[in-house]
């Protein structure tokens, strides 16, 4: 299961509904790099977007600002490590591919408003330096397995299969 900074039991399992996610009961430990976020996933498809890991200000993403780590259709099968401000995003994006049922490690690496990378299966690195800076204020939340954005009532991207240790 998910319990937030460390896992006991089994990996979850998602199965792209909306109403499975998991969100931290608590509000998160940060709210602005350096900070890094690391899981495994297990994907049914590399041909839809997952949400992996999101960190927003009050579970929404109406402010336009969100820090995500994703497992990406856009991106033809890359995880992106990704910081938008403003509505605006700007995504670092692996230079590998993940594989569909086989557990693929996706790490985002978030150094400052100019330095993400982004990591797959301990290689594979992409990189972005577009100037992003979110406010992530309120009471900002994680979400894992998908984005839950409570004010538009909508669910982005749930994922289907497992994630384990984020």
């Amino acid at each position: 299961g998910i319990t937030f900074g460390k896992f006991e039991g089994p990996a979850a399992s998602f199965r792209a509904a909306s109403n499975q996610y998991f969100e931290s009961p608590t509000t998160a430990p940060f709210t602005a790099p350096p900070f890094s976020v690391l899981t495994w996933f297990n994907p049914v498809s590399a041909t839809v977007a997952y949400n992996l890991w999101v960190l927003e200000p009050d579970s929404s993403h109406t402010s336009g600002a969100y820090f995500n780590l994703t497992a990406s259709n856009t991106t033809n099968g890359k995880v992106d490590a990704g910081t938008s401000a403003s509505g605006i995003e700007s995504d670092a994006s692996t230079v590998t591919k993940f594989t569909a049922n086989t557990w693929n490690q996706a790490v985002g690496v978030w150094g400052s408003a100019t330095d993400r990378r982004a990591f797959l299966n301990g290689g594979g690195k992409g990189t972005n330096a577009t100037s992003r800076t979110p406010v992530i204020s309120g009471n900002p939340l994680m979400d894992v397995g998908a984005d839950n954005d409570v004010n538009a009532a909508t669910i982005f991207s749930p994922t289907n299969g497992l994630i384990d240790h984020v």
